[in-house]
């Protein structure tokens, strides 16, 4: 190409190659103005589209307390000074009223100390150590146990052997007990401490191996029983109960964190004050709401002016803003704008319309207060206004409760008409007769020599270790050894950790034990394996009980899927997102839904959002212009490529029959010049 290049103008003496780059530059400038206008444009939308989202966020941030019912409920407290107890938490939709509370005690629980040993890692035998929650008498001497506690069982072996090993498998089998190391000044002692609560104190009792070690200070485990028949550790504080008068009330509670005396409020005790009053009161606080509606006001304006100027034109200079021709952005406006002044749909009240709170549309778009209608509202229609904004459900019976589920923003508002054809149901196990010998004056006596009432039970699904009932102990009936057999049952870690329990009973009638598992449902079931035979004589073996059922029922008149006590609505129906919780016993019920304005609007806007939803559809399909504008450019640029190659050949055409006439002429001169000059 530089030998053509070079070549051009030589014959005719034009500047060949500023003429091409001329024409060339003449035709490409028609289609690279037109590549810059629609990326301009395209880059312009992104941009603006950016702006837009950014403005929805924010407007989602102000609406979102008003779609929350503790914006509604918020309550204020206030409390006399005083040191013995701290408020620490206060709930929205907390019992309002007023109070006098006083402390006569505090909760404690029971601490146990053992004998001295030399180091940490002395050994303290082998065997079974079982723990058991429950209540002792005011003298020490006999122990109640807590059947809804779980009972602790530690296995000790050559593994654990040790004073360390020992508080380390303590701590690890479960809640209830805490096991810790101290030192004296001269020696080292175990220490355990229950959960505060006179109904938490412990009763150990332990099981020797047959070849467990002792040492100078400890016959092995049984230095660490603390039962009725033995009491080898020390007992260095007791368990007690909380003592406290509300209001002229007596009441106990286990635990100095009280967060059930006063629906919604809890506090902490931090002494016993007997005599002191302690007087507050928990009040209605309406300004949480009230602020949050105007909050939205104004970022509803802000909101609207914003995306106004995104998406409008200029009255002035008719100039069309960045969006005005963008359908996805005017659609998201138009449709929030909508939601703000129509009716709440799903609302069993008369009291649906923002215009009935009091906020206004102006005629420029923008919302406005009228304040005599707001405050007339906020003292007359206080209780109507969270339904007015944010999501409701009721429902006709107290058997049958509504929630709202992972997919709740698919749920229509509306009435939905819930009937109940299948009742949910437990699985369980029912045991066979006790073997009479066990009973004597309805005492239950374990007294089975060297065998031992062991077993592993399966529960949901889930496979026990081997469980085994305390040898030789007598039980005063058949509901205590009921208790006792679900608290090592719950007790147990593979249990406790899938969080499957059971609830054991007993039937005086058939002289018979049942475990039901707590869970409703076709997965749930109870069976049990590797019996011992003394553990037959209860009149429980290997075997499988009888699975649970899942609820059945329909709604609207189409079937639900059931799974426990759980109804769902079909993928399809409109009231897909709602969570139907049935009690066995419902029958039907009608239950209402409404989404509310400030619900409605989060809707909208996370809609929007959305990593599938249309604005970022719309971005997509803009970058993808944007891509198609960088191959066209690529495409000309080849096009003018070669028309300019075009151009150089045909002048470089141009050039060589120039070349070709001006030799001819000059051959033509030289032969004129010879005939002349002869």
């Amino acid at each position: 190409m530089s030998t053509i290049v070079n070549s051009l103008g030589a014959g005719s003496g034009i500047d060949i190659t500023g003429l091409v780059n001329g024409l060339v530059e003449a035709e490409r400038a028609p289609a690279d103005q037109r590549l810059d206008n629609q990326q301009q444009e395209l880059e312009a939308d992104i941009s603006a589209y950016g702006t837009f989202k950014s403005s929805l966020s924010e407007f989602e941030s102000v609406i979102e307390p008003l779609s929350s019912a503790d914006t509604y409920n918020a309550r204020s407290v206030s409390f006399s000074d005083t040191d013995a107890l701290t408020p620490t938490e206060l709930d929205s939709g907390a019992a309002t009223g007023s109070y006098q509370l006083e402390v006569v005690s505090i909760a404690t629980s029971q601490t146990l100390t053992s004998g001295s040993y030399a180091t940490e890692s002395d050994p303290v035998g082998e065997g079974t150590m079982t723990i058991r929650f429950g209540e002792w008498t005011e003298d020490g001497s006999s122990f109640t146990h807590d059947g809804d506690s779980d009972t602790l069982q530690i296995k000790i072996d050559e593994s654990n052997n040790t004073l360390e090993g020992l508080r380390d498998a303590i701590n690890a089998a479960g809640e209830g007990g805490q096991a810790s190391i101290v030192y004296d000044g001269g020696s080292y002692r175990l220490m355990l401490s229950s959960e505060s609560g006179l109904r938490n104190s412990m009763e150990i009792s332990v099981e020797e191996a047959g070849d467990s070690p002792s040492n100078t200070d400890s016959a092995g485990l049984s230095a660490l029983a603390f039962s009725d028949s033995s009491q080898n550790l020390q007992q260095t504080q007791s368990a007690s109960d909380a003592e406290l008068v509300l209001n002229g009330l007596e009441l106990t509670r286990e635990t100095n964190m009280v967060d059930d005396v006063i629906t919604g409020l809890t506090f902490e005790l931090n002494k016993s004050s007997e005599g002191e009053m302690i007087n507050f009161s928990i009040n209605q606080d309406d300004s949480i709401a009230e602020q949050a509606i105007r909050d939205f006001v104004e970022a509803y304006n802000l909101f609207y002016e914003t995306t106004g100027n995104l998406t409008g034109i200029d009255p002035e200079t008719g100039e069309k803003a960045a969006l005005a021709n963008e359908a996805t952005a005017k659609t998201a406006v138009s449709q929030i704008r909508a939601t703000t002044t129509a009716q709440v749909s799903g609302l069993v009240n008369d009291f649906n319309t923002l215009a009935q709170l009091g906020i206004e549309t102006e005629l420029d778009g923008t919302l406005s207060i009228d304040e005599e209608l707001f405050q007339d509202a906020l003292s007359n229609n206080f209780d109507q206004i969270e339904a007015l904004f944010a999501p409701t459900m009721t429902s006709s019976s107290s058997d049958v409760e509504v929630g709202l589920g992972s997919y709740a923003a698919s749920a229509q508002p509306g009435q939905y008409e819930i009937e109940i054809t299948q009742q949910p149901s437990k699985g369980g196990f029912s045991g066979e007769g006790v073997d009479s010998n066990l009973t004597s004056s309805d005492t239950f006596s374990l007294d089975t020599g060297n065998d031992s009432f062991s077993f592993e039970v399966t529960v949901d699904g889930v496979s026990s270790s081997v469980i085994n009932l305390p040898a030789d102990t007598d039980y005063e009936s058949g509901d205590e050894l009921a208790s006792e057999l679900q608290s090592l049952i719950n007790g147990d870690d593979s249990l406790s950790a899938a969080n499957v329990r059971v609830v054991v009973s007993y039937d005086e009638g058939s002289e018979s034990f049942r475990f039901d598992s707590e869970t409703y449902g076709s997965n749930s079931n109870v069976s049990f394996s590797s019996t011992s035979a003394a553990l037959n004589t209860l009149g429980i073996s290997d075997g499988g009980g009888n699975a649970g059922t899942d609820v059945g029922g329909t709604i609207n008149g189409k079937a639900g899927f059931g799974a426990g006590d759980i109804l769902l609505p079909d993928v399809n129906a409109d009231a897909y997102g709602l969570v139907f919780n049935i009690s066995p016993g419902a029958t039907s019920a009608t239950v209402d839904f409404s989404v509310g304005v400030a619900g409605q609007l989060v809707r909208q806007v996370e809609y929007q959002l959305d990593d599938s939803g249309p604005i970022e559809y719309r971005e997509d399909n803009i970058n993808t212009q944007l891509d198609g504008i960088a191959e066209d450019r690529e495409e000309l640029d080849r096009k003018m490529a070669l028309y300019e190659e075009r151009l150089l050949n045909e002048y470089l055409a141009m050039e060589a029959i120039l070349n070709s006439l001006s030799s001819s002429a000059s051959e033509i001169d030289g032969l004129l010049a010879s005939l002349n000059a002869e």
